[in-house]
């Protein structure tokens, strides 16, 4: 148990030290985002990565992304 409790302590400090928890969390939480708007293979990173840039990780905004992206007229 002991092991266990240091080795998730490790993990937290990590987490902090490098990207942090919350801008993980948030760029797991676009992604998704991206996925229920419809983002497929490699438009899912490139709608994640400007939802993130925007500060807008939204639904709707993942939509127009992809409009964009796709050509098609923004609804």
């Amino acid at each position: 148990m002991v092991a266990t409790a240091l080795a998730e302590n490790l993990a937290s400090l990590l987490a902090l030290v490098t990207e942090g928890i919350q801008k993980g969390h948030m760029r797991l939480h676009a992604r998704q985002i991206a996925i229920t708007a419809g983002a497929r293979g490699g438009e899912i990173s490139r709608v994640v990565s400007r939802m993130v840039e925007d500060g807008q990780i939204t639904v709707r905004h993942a939509r127009d992304l992809l409009a964009f992206d796709r050509g098609d007229r923004l609804t």
